[in-house]
């Protein structure tokens, strides 16, 4: 490929060879053999120098939108040559291949390999393949640029990247996990020290309360015995990501939902409670149940899969939701739709005991929640939170940068 310095360069050989057939003097003819040896030389140079080897990697193969993984791109050039120069364009693609990010670079080819450790962040969840998208190799005058690579090359060396949805707090997370013991009646301690519910023996550790130790085993064997009870099952908050939008709201919305929807599921499991996060995507039911913090990625894989699709009828959904839970379990619906559909499935739990949290995403123009909504959900005795929409700040794809 000719750039415009090379199309200069023609146009200006192709005057002095006019001038010097019109002239016919040999200076002319002298300057017109020495200006065409630089574009020949640099063509045979860049034809020598493009074979390069690519070396890409990322420090993390998934992170929370808004967090920086570290890009590294090592480019080794086989035949080195002074004059070479590397023209890069890097692109984070999503399963579409819609280009969310691109950065380009204009290097030049040193004789040590190129290292390059590029920053990206993205605020939009997803699977996205990130890599190079076009490799060019220009000589020193910039006169012509050929490929390194094909993209078909490029495109299959691209590394996978999964951007999670990132937790946003809820506060009613707070009030909704106190309602638990009164109204499902279950109460929970972190140790019950009953000898009927004896499981076992272990070593003191630092910490342990004295009235725990087994004095007669402990003079038995010399060392000190700690008894372990077993500790009281805990109801599993059913969690529901609702993937329906009204009419008019930008896709973009499930984005906030899966950002609520995991900053719940967080709160519960830092609080020692186990959550099954539920999504129904054309009628079928995913599942993923997490029974502490340290399984939290598994409920951010599903989030990250939230799409929009056919929808069965909320009440349906709320039932079999408490069937999968059994009598008494709590139930945290997180949606941006609240009709009358899913206000009566709500309302059937609460008459048959279910702790309910509604997290209600607002428009992007809303101010706040109808007085009517709030007053039937009061009446009901329905934990009620008013999500505000994300700050547009998050909104954008994100940034590429040394």
């Amino acid at each position: 490929m000719i750039t415009w310095r090379g199309v200069a360069a023609l146009m200006l050989m192709a005057a002095v060879f006019l001038a010097a057939a019109y002239l016919g003097s040999p200076v002319m003819t002298a300057a017109l053999l020495v200006m065409i040896q630089f574009p020949v030389w640099s063509l045979l140079l860049i034809l020598w120098s493009r074979r390069v080897q690519l070396e890409q990697s990322l420090s993390h193969r998934a992170a929370r939108h808004g967090e920086t993984v570290y890009f590294q791109l090592r480019i080794i050039q086989k035949r080195w040559r002074p004059v070479a120069m590397l023209r890069l364009k890097l692109c984070l693609q999503d399963e579409n291949g819609l280009s969310r990010l691109r950065r380009r670079d204009e290097l030049i080819m040193p004789k040590q390999p190129v290292q390059q450790k590029i920053k990206v962040i993205c605020h939009r969840r997803g699977h996205y393949r990130v890599g190079l998208s076009r490799l060019l190799v220009s000589d020193a005058f910039a006169f012509f640029r050929l490929p390194a690579a094909s993209r078909s090359r490029l495109k299959q060396q691209q590394v996978e990247l999964t951007i999670w949805p990132r937790p946003l707090p809820v506060r009613s997370a707070g009030q909704f996990l106190r309602t638990f013991d009164l109204d499902s009646g279950q109460h929970r301690q972190q140790h019950q020290d009953d000898v009927d519910s004896l499981a076992g023996l272990r070593d003191y550790r630092q910490g342990d309360p004295l009235k725990r130790i087994h004095w007669k085993l402990t003079a038995r064997f010399q060392t000190i015995q700690i008894r372990e009870f077993e500790q009281p099952a805990r109801p599993v908050i059913m969690l529901l990501a609702d993937h329906r939008l009204p009419e008019g709201v930008p896709a973009r919305a499930l984005d906030h939902i899966a950002d609520y929807a995991a900053g719940c599921a967080e709160t519960f499991l830092q609080a020692g409670q186990s959550v099954a996060l539920s999504d129904y995507h054309s009628g079928h039911r995913q599942a993923v149940t997490a029974h502490a913090a340290s399984q939290m990625e598994d409920l951010l894989w599903l989030l990250t899969d939230l799409a929009p699709g056919e929808a069965l009828p909320m009440e349906t959904l709320l039932l079999r939701e408490a069937e999968q839970g059994g009598a008494g379990c709590p139930v945290c619906v997180v949606t941006a739709w609240a009709d009358e559909t899913l206000l009566d499935g709500l309302s059937l739990l609460r008459r048959h005991l279910h702790p309910v949290l509604l997290c209600l995403l607002a428009g992007a123009a809303e101010q706040g929640p109808p007085d009517q909504l709030q007053e039937r959900l009061a009446e009901d005795d329905i934990i009620f939170e008013w999500l505000p929409y994300p700050d547009m700040r998050n909104t954008l794809n994100g940034a590429m940068f040394s």
